[in-house]
């Protein structure tokens, strides 16, 4: 590997460089692209993804789910596959509670998913499970207010800051769960759940936009001054007079 210096990054080879890359926790590994563009195209080089797997203990993969006789399966892909590697290691879903989840959203930090109990009674409210399947840790979630189907779920993640008191759960993340309302196809409810506060809200909707488009004034209450409103006032007077001797016409006849 080419031993070329960069700024602004300590002036390392980029052997060094690249070796103590695929050592930094997964974690970490965004924090270190943001020190120089160098170091950026190190970490995705051909090479790097395998060996960085291998080295910090990352997974890298992703879910492939299907359905079947109305039951979901998901089916975990490595993208670096290692032959020594466990049937105890593989990753699964089977550690939640419910036997019969699908997975609904999932972030690109941290390794989490969301995952929703498919029962087949859907009166039911909905039961959402978060986890990290590398780890096996889950935590149930509090049932939505709204009771309407799911239309669309996505997720975010980041961490959290290293000063927190709460600094343990390692990654602050938010559901958006957004329902079809019945009746109403072009409505939908939206709700966001909030790890910190641990619930879901409704945001409230947005204020009017101060360039939103307004009708034009025509009659006698236009704007002052203004050369179109005095067409559209003559123009509305002509076509009332117009109007009204037509109709006294008609009731003479």
């Amino acid at each position: 590997m080419a031993t070329e210096h960069g700024d602004g990054d300590g002036g390392l080879p980029e052997d060094q460089v690249f070796e103590m890359l695929t050592r930094v926790s997964l974690g970490d590994l965004d924090a270190c692209r943001q020190v120089s563009a160098r170091w950026r195209r190190l970490t995705y080089e051909p090479g790097f993804a395998r060996l960085h797997c291998r080295r910090a203990a990352a997974v890298s993969g992703y879910f492939v789910q299907s359905v079947a006789r109305n039951r979901y399966a998901a089916d975990f892909v490595s993208m670096h596959p290692s032959p020594e590697a466990s049937a105890e290691a593989k990753i699964s879903l089977a550690f939640l509670p419910s036997a019969h989840v699908r997975v609904v959203a999932v972030a690109a930090h941290g390794g989490l998913a969301v995952c929703c109990a498919a029962d087949a009674d859907t009166r039911r409210p909905p039961r959402y499970y978060v986890c990290k399947p590398a780890t096996r840790q889950w935590r149930a979630l509090p049932s939505p207010r709204t009771r309407f189907r799911a239309a669309a779920t996505a997720m975010v993640a980041r961490p959290r800051p290293s000063g927190d008191a709460c600094a343990a759960a390692a990654v602050d993340f938010k559901i958006v769960r957004l329902s079809s309302v019945p009746a109403r196809w072009d409505c939908l409810r939206c709700e966001v759940f909030d790890s910190r506060r641990f619930a879901w809200r409704r945001p409230s909707p947005p204020p009017p936009s101060p360039c939103a488009p307004t009708a034009p004034c025509t009659g006698s209450g236009g704007p002052t001054g203004a050369p179109g409103s005095r067409t559209s006032s003559r123009s509305t007077s002509r076509t009332r007079r117009g109007g009204s001797s037509g109709c006294r016409r008609r009731s003479t006849r």
